[in-house]
């Protein structure tokens, strides 16, 4: 028979469920033709017997054959006597089998279901049915009928299967009440619900534009859409503004409701001095109000206590340097940022590439070793830290590894009650640290213990909230090295030369040279580009330089949408590099399908997995039974059920944004007068620098002479250089 995409039928076997996250696997009886097709997707706590109608997409496979995935679903009450008697009797009541379903039927007949959901006491009238027996009875078919309540509640407001599931995992009998009283609770509660998709919930469910709990949503929406810019707090005025377009209310509703908020504790309201030099009242969200507070605190802290780890080797001389190798040399300028990491407890070591930054950290950490301190090394992503590794000849983790994250997203070992214990601490690829991570590191550093930040200031801020580096930069309170002397050994590479030249503001030669390592291509066409990119990453550069297409070579993009975005080139790469094939599994999550060797990227930060925003791996094992996939990052394997999949998305294009802190083999930049928005100095400078043996602009020219011309980065609003101002003035 032909398949449709809607089917009704009878449950009449489980192959697999996960109580967990409700993913089933089952097989449906069509109840005309008899005909049995398997069903998979989320569907909590479907028992035997259940008569459902369900809807979705086909897939079909060599080993599994056709399939269902489940996108929406609803149970349908059995039509006949027979129905209902072979429901009861499927297993999910306690104490009713076939012989005690057929008593029950058989007493009364049609309107059986309807005594179980309002009069249950009736069935002591039957024999065998005592007062034990029919305490299992009710237990079990409320809580069933419960569960199909819910699900048709939330269903019946346009909320899938699957995310059904996991509102109702969030709140589980409480689930209705909850998001009748507020829908808006979905957007904090659960990963993945904005306010948007609690917004139209809240219109189904009759809420009105102008009730408060929506507006105070509405505001907190709007300030969290700020945040995800990198903001870490934002004018009144312009919350104001902002949530009034959003919401379509009148300004007065939008500043009573931050109103309301701050009351609640929900929200910071404080005087900031901003850009124009003026103070003005500007709202946190609460946490990172906090979280600003404390680092300059702890500056103030660690720039104020007189005790020192490393005040024995405090006078350097030559007959140190002596010590470590004969044939040490040192710029003027490395030499400072040596002194400064000694004297200073904390300094800041800035360049860019090929100016001798990680020349600079060996010989201070060669000192450290020589003079038996301990030194601990971190940066912010896995790849960072493996270059931070092989410059220095020691170990280098991550910073939530340097803190000890714990299992189950219990937070980290050390802290300000349990601090790390070292003698200096270096933090490499600074522009990626945020407000949160480096509250937490500040808290976990010891009065004593020294820690130099090391980073490029000229490289984009980090994805998170704030802009550490340039803040801690330009307060004035901590002392800085700049190295910006290219050495002998980089002025052949035409990566860096170039990558130096468009930091300063001047577009590079763009004449490709036979074996360098920078190459640009010009594409106008943004159809044409795309299908040079293909070309480039699939045949030209495997072909002529052997580097593998999916382990080597990262294309970078600036924006998500258009015809040369990242969703298109992630799409067309992967169909070119990893195709479907009858022999690969595949699980289906909505609209996306993800395919044996893909590639793809962490998109939140998860302790409990041990994986973070910006990781990325390949999927290496699929399990149909169970919808469950398997991700190696580099070596972390990492399991995520079904519900949990939406923490992925596929990789071989990701945003410039995301690349920070990785270094590939070979990094193709994609560039095109479609990403006007986007096209500043910063942002190709970081995609250029993302390059460690070859990198290839592939675009318009325009496009790329625009960026290297457009030094006008997008301002942050954060509180931090003011703040360790006035610390200054405390510790001067």
């Amino acid at each position: 028979m032909e398949l449709g995409n809607s089917i009704e039928g009878t449950i009449t076997k489980i192959v697999h469920q996960n109580s967990a996250d409700g993913f089933c696997v089952a097989i449906l009886e069509e109840e005309c033709s008899k005909e049995t097709f398997k069903i998979v997707g989320a569907i909590p706590s479907v028992c035997l017997g259940d008569l459902l109608k369900v809807s979705g997409n086909w897939t079909s496979h060599s080993v599994f054959g056709d399939q269902l995935n489940v996108e929406s679903y609803e149970y349908v009450k059995p039509k006949t006597l027979e129905g209902i008697t072979n429901y009861l009797s499927s297993g999910f009541v306690r104490g009713v089998g076939p012989v005690t379903a057929e008593k029950i039927v058989k007493r009364f007949g049609d309107k059986t279901l309807e005594v179980l959901d309002e009069n249950p006491n009736l069935l002591l009238r039957i024999d065998g049915i005592g007062k034990k027996k029919i305490k299992l009875i009710i237990e079990d078919w409320q809580s069933h009928k419960e569960i199909q309540d819910i699900m048709v509640f939330l269903q019946g407001h346009n909320i899938s299967a699957n995310l059904a599931a996991k509102i109702h995992e969030q709140y589980g009998e409480r689930t209705i009440k909850i998001v009748e009283e507020n829908p808006y609770r979905l957007a904090t509660d659960l990963w993945g619900i904005g306010f948007k998709r609690s917004d139209q919930i809240a219109k189904s469910l009759g809420i009105p534009q102008d009730a408060p709990q929506r507006i105070q949503a509405g505001v907190l929406y709007t300030l969290d859409q700020f945040s995800s810019n990198g903001h870490v707090m934002i004018p009144r005025s312009v919350l104001v503004r902002k949530s009034t377009e959003l919401l379509g209310v009148a300004g007065e509703n939008a500043d009573n409701a931050i109103g309301a908020l701050l009351l609640k504790a929900d929200c910071i309201e404080d005087m900031v001095k901003l850009e124009n030099g003026e103070n003005q009242s500007v709202i946190y969200p609460a946490q990172m109000y906090y979280e600003e507070v404390d680092i300059a605190e702890n500056v103030e802290r660690l720039l104020m206590d007189n005790a020192s780890c490393l005040g024995d080797i405090a006078e350097l001389g030559a007959e140190v340097l002596t010590e470590i190798g004969d044939d040490l040399e040192l710029t003027e300028d490395q030499w400072v940022a040596i002194n400064n990491a000694i004297h200073s407890k904390i300094s800041i070591l800035s360049g860019g590439p090929g100016t001798g930054k990680s020349f600079c950290l060996k010989t201070l950490v060669d000192i450290c070793d020589e003079k038996k301190k301990t030194v601990l090394l971190a940066s912010p992503t896995g790849r960072a830290s493996k270059r931070l590794s092989e410059a220095t000849g020691r170990d280098a983790v991550t910073v939530h590894r340097l803190l000890g994250v714990m299992q189950g997203d219990m937070g980290f070992a050390f802290d300000s009650d349990t601090p790390l214990q070292a003698d200096i601490i270096v933090i490499d690829e600074t522009s990626m640290l945020d407000t949160h991570m480096t509250c937490l590191l500040l808290n976990a550093v010891r009065s004593n213990t020294h820690i130099l930040f090391v980073g490029d200031p000229d490289q984009l801020p980090s994805v998170g909230s704030g802009n550490i580096l340039f803040d801690f930069i330009h307060s004035g309170v901590i002392p800085v090295t700049k190295l910006d002397k290219i050495f002998r050994q980089a002025v052949n590479s035409k990566i860096i030369v170039n990558a130096h030249k468009i930091n300063q503001g001047i577009v590079p030669d763009l004449e490709n040279e036979k074996n360098g390592d920078f190459y640009f291509f010009n594409k106008d066409d943004a159809e044409n580009l795309v299908e040079g990119v293909v070309d480039m990453v699939c045949n030209k550069i495997p072909a002529h330089f052997g580097f593998d297409a999916v382990m080597d070579i990262q294309v970078l993009a600036p924006m998500h949408k258009g015809t040369a975005g990242i969703y298109e080139l992630n799409h067309r790469l992967r169909e070119a590099l990893n195709p479907p094939n009858p022999s690969k599994r595949e699980i289906r999550v909505g609209e996306k399908a993800y395919r044996m060797g893909d590639k793809v990227m962490q998109l939140k930060n998860s302790y409990d997995k041990g994986v973070f925003n910006g990781d990325m791996g390949l999927i290496v094992q699929i399990n149909l039974e169970d919808n469950t996939l398997v991700v190696d990052f580099e070596g972390n394997w990492v399991t995520y059920e079904s519900t949990e999949i939406d923490q992925i998305t596929h990789s071989y294009c990701v945003s410039i944004h995301k690349s920070q802190g990785s270094e590939f083999p070979v990094s193709v930049v994609v560039l095109h007068n479609t990403h006007y928005m986007m096209l500043q100095r910063n942002l190709v400078y970081t995609a250029i620098t993302r390059a460690k043996n070859l990198a290839i602009v592939i675009g318009s020219r325009k496009a790329f002479v625009t960026a290297v011309q457009n030094n006008r980065s997008v301002r942050r609003y954060t509180g931090l250089q003011e703040r360790l101002k006035s610390a200054a003035l405390v510790v001067i």
